[in-house]
């Protein structure tokens, strides 16, 4: 089973944080920063935008230390962030919003999530995914904001010219991080990443909107 988690464990930096840890540890950062501003607590809504940006450059720093591939394997198929996807186990919704090229994780958490059994093992593309909050288990005792760490095999998204609103209908994405990540819906289903977002991954805006009217 998958590990519904915010913080996970690895090859860590001086203060503590892992590579692969980076990308849900600034998700958490960004929440208490959306609330801050919410709630009108300006300064330490300041302060958590200098940790938010502390964050992202030791996240570069930590990557090209470690030897990381922010982006994925150059011609690797992937999901794309923004792209709606399904576990196929599990059942749970989610958007993607990174990855790694294989799995980041140590041994332990490895084993724990069965890694060994996928038929790819952990030579694949590994996803940092926002679940729906609808998908979430009220009961799970962990942070507010749910993620998941997932291998390529375990997910099911719709290939062209099928799409998520073909086979789902309309179904509006549940998280708290969905307006800080990403900017909206696209024709498709699938969520717009925000330039920051698209930016850190070295990805290319590809939303599609409707035609205009005639």
């Amino acid at each position: 089973m998958d590990k519904l988690r915010v913080f996970k464990s690895g090859d860590e930096d001086s203060d503590g944080l892992s590579v692969e840890d980076y990308p849900s540890q600034e998700v958490a950062v960004r929440v208490q920063l959306q609330r801050a501003i919410e709630e009108e607590r300006y300064d330490e809504a300041a302060l958590l935008r200098d940790s938010l940006q502390q964050l992202q450059q030791r996240y570069q720093d930590a990557a090209a230390k470690s030897g990381a591939d922010l982006a994925g394997s150059a011609g690797q198929q992937r999901f794309y962030i923004g792209q709606r996807v399904e576990h196929r186990e599990l059942g749970y919704r989610a958007v993607v919003y990174g990855w790694d090229s294989d799995c980041c994780e140590n041994e332990k958490w490895k084993a724990s999530a069965d890694v060994p059994s996928l038929q790819h093992g952990e030579k694949q593309t590994f996803y940092h995914v926002l679940v729906d909050a609808r998908d979430w288990p009220a009961d799970s005792g962990d942070a507010p904001v749910p993620v998941a760490y997932v291998a390529h095999e375990k997910l099911y998204a719709p290939q062209w010219p099928s799409t998520w609103v073909s086979e789902r209908g309309p179904d509006d994405f549940k998280n708290l991080m969905r307006s800080i990540l990403f900017l909206g819906d696209d024709e498709n289903g699938d969520l717009i990443p925000t330039r920051a977002l698209r930016d850190r991954l070295k990805q290319q805006r590809r939303d599609v909107f409707p035609p205009p009217p005639p």
